[in-house]
């Protein structure tokens, strides 16, 4: 039998353990719907509440701040200015220089970048299921989607897309000719067409649209009226822009253009979602990292760097009187000393003075957030030595609610109590504490 030193629970898994050691569901009943919409919601309050307790060393971990010349207040979060934790972070330069408007860069290397991914999860073209016909359309498969027109009648198909409102998105495909002349291809909003295109050779597509409703829809539609004629969408694809890498390319201006990696062509070469704003030299600095931060819950130990491969130097963290008395807030230099504000939807970073450069960072250990579930079958974002505590935590705080008698409520909240204390004194960082004499000769 094979050895594990891992133990991971589910949401539900740890929600059950909760309403069973509280009694208030009995060993052998499944656990209700209604029950377990209630231990979500007390598991997620629990977690929250945990926030504000101890270290939770899991949740700690260091980032990049690139900083704009003169600029003195950084929002740190999902919708922030970019930033990227460190183990996801790289650095290069332009290979070959760029002009204002190009998508197609030239770098000395595209290591750690990623392009906007398929977000489909499985491919629509080996079915019909999910399709919709188009004027009477006839569809069936092989080799992808064909379209058959059914009598005179120029027959399509529609594929409906979740989307996010605001979000831009490109939709490829890949099209066989088949006997009709050509296909049009097109993505809706409703019933407004935001970009469209007519093939009438095998060929492949793309299409981009801004979603002004939470489906989008793809159509293929045949140009030819004459019956049984046809076309095949062969393969088709659906990419959200803002997955890809986060790309920073320093302009001849001295500021950085920021955007997203579309597509990884080559070792040396990238397509970018918008084209640079100004004229880039060989020899500009690119930073590119794959995930933006959380908003953190606190921030520790910062190091400011002229550049990534620069030698760090330690950044002093003031107080919020001290940022705001200080007279010159725009002054540029070295950073020496930051304040952080943990605001509701992202956090404010504040720095003194302000980059010189724009290939000055700040690199800080930052506190994340827990992770909510919403969902019984979502992973517990909590090491084992948690998962006691939690227990009786979410039990605790699911007795009041049921009705518990008080007897055995003070049992479960002195059991979440303790277990509680044990971990937070597992989870602390091994410093060593110094200790040295006033020699002040003062009293």
């Amino acid at each position: 039998m094979a050895i594990t030193r891992t133990y991971n629970l589910t949401a539900g898994q740890i929600i059950t353990q909760a309403l069973r050691d509280a009694k208030i569901i009995p060993a052998e009943q499944p656990v209700s719907a209604v029950d377990y919409e209630n231990g979500l919601d007390s598991l997620n309050n629990v977690s929250k509440f945990w926030q504000t307790k101890g270290i939770h060393l899991w949740l700690q971990e260091r980032c990049v701040l690139p900083l704009n010349v003169g600029q003195r207040f950084y929002s740190l979060g999902p919708e922030g200015d970019p930033c990227g934790y460190e183990d996801s972070f790289f650095n290069t330069s332009i290979d070959t220089a760029a002009t204002t408007g190009d998508t197609t860069i030239s770098v000395e290397s595209t290591t750690g970048m990623a392009g906007a991914t398929n977000i489909l999860t499985s491919s629509p073209v080996v079915s019909t299921q999910g399709w919709t016909s188009v004027n009477s359309g006839v569809l069936s498969v092989s080799s992808g989607l064909v379209i058959t027109n059914s009598g005179a009648n120029d027959g399509g198909a529609d594929y409906a897309l979740d989307a996010t409102v605001g979000r831009t998105y490109r939709v490829r495909f890949s099209y066989t000719k088949g006997t009709s002349a050509g296909c049009v291809f097109s993505v809706l909003n409703g019933t407004t067409v935001e970009d469209t295109v007519t093939l009438t050779a095998s060929a492949s597509g793309e299409l981009v649209i801004t979603a002004s409703l939470d489906e989008i829809t793809f159509r293929a539609q045949n140009t030819s009226t004459t019956n049984a004629e046809t076309s095949t969408v062969a393969a088709l694809q659906y990419v959200d822009e803002i997955t890809g890498s986060r790309i920073g390319i320093e302009l001849d201006s001295g500021t950085r253009f920021w955007t997203y990696v579309l597509d990884v062509d080559s070792s040396t070469q990238i397509e970018i979602v918008s084209g640079v704003t100004g004229d880039c030299a060989s020899g500009n600095s690119v930073y590119s990292f794959t995930q933006q931060i959380d908003r953190p819950l606190k921030l520790f130990n910062a190091t400011y760097a002229s550049s990534i491969t620069a030698s760090e130097v330690p950044v002093n963290r003031w107080s919020r009187q001290e940022y705001t008395q200080q007279p010159d807030k725009s002054s540029q230099g070295t950073v020496t000393n930051w304040y952080y504000n943990p605001t509701l939807d992202n956090g404010s970073f504040y720095v003194w003075q302000t980059a010189s450069n724009v290939d000055n960072v700040v690199r800080i250990d930052v506190r994340k957030p827990l992770a909510i579930c919403d969902d019984i079958s979502d992973e517990l974002d909590y090491p084992n030595e948690y998962l006691m505590a939690l227990k009786w935590s979410i039990a605790a705080d699911l007795g009041p609610s049921y009705g518990v008698p008080d007897n055995r409520q003070a049992v479960l909240e002195g059991k979440a109590a303790q277990a509680l204390e044990d971990a937070l004194d597992n989870d602390a960082e091994l410093d060593s504490i110094y200790v040295a004499p006033d020699r002040s000769g003062g009293w």
